[in-house]
């Protein structure tokens, strides 16, 4: 009885709101641990899931609509080497490196080389206006979803003009080469370039 009668006034000294503060406090720093390291999970995941393509590394798929509708993949391109231009009509820096582009690509088009030119304009008219001014007949397609597009987040384009050259199996070999670069691989790996 003596033993009961500690045990009664222990609990009442200690009361049973510590202990209630005390879970509150384990499931206040639990938690958002817990959370922290799901987001951290989510980020890693998708990191890896998404990440900007590296040089020998397979270009991931693009399928978007050129300017009459029709869907180019880029694997339909594969046997060639390609140049990925990611533009947009109110890009300047992109109007210029495409001007630039045209010499090469008048020049090596007919020996295997082909540039695709992704546009991120939201308004088609844009861009098949500024396609029409520049004269690049190239392939061109358009992803106008913007911030939404699945290319740009797959592709991880966080600024234009953005390229990347691919040797005919569609692996990297440049990201962002220079004009001199290109002509530079385009003359070592095209059959007869040298001759041109």
């Amino acid at each position: 009885a003596c033993r009961q009668e500690k045990q009664k006034a222990a609990a009442r000294r200690m009361g049973s709101r510590p202990i209630r503060a005390s879970i509150t406090l384990r499931s206040n720093t639990i938690y958002p641990m817990k959370h922290h390291l799901i987001v951290l999970f989510a980020i890693l995941v998708g990191g890896s899931a998404f990440a900007q393509p590296r040089t020998g590394q397979y270009a991931p798929e693009i399928s978007l609509t050129n300017a009459e509708g029709t869907t180019v993949k880029l694997s339909s391109l594969k046997g060639k080497v390609v140049l990925i231009d990611f533009w947009a009509s109110w890009c300047a820096p992109c109007r210029q490196a495409i001007r630039e582009l045209k010499t090469v690509y008048n020049k090596y088009n007919a020996q295997g080389f082909e540039i695709y030119g992704v546009s991120l304009d939201e308004d088609r008219n844009d861009w098949k206006m500024a396609i029409a001014q520049d004269k690049s007949n190239w392939l061109h397609v358009n992803d106008n979803r913007g911030r939404l597009s699945k290319v740009m987040n797959e592709w991880r384009i966080y600024q234009i003009p953005t390229t990347y050259l691919l040797d005919e199996q569609g692996k990297v070999v440049a990201v962002d080469p220079r004009k001199k670069e290109i002509e530079a691989y385009l003359k070592q790996h095209l059959k007869n370039a040298s001759t041109q």
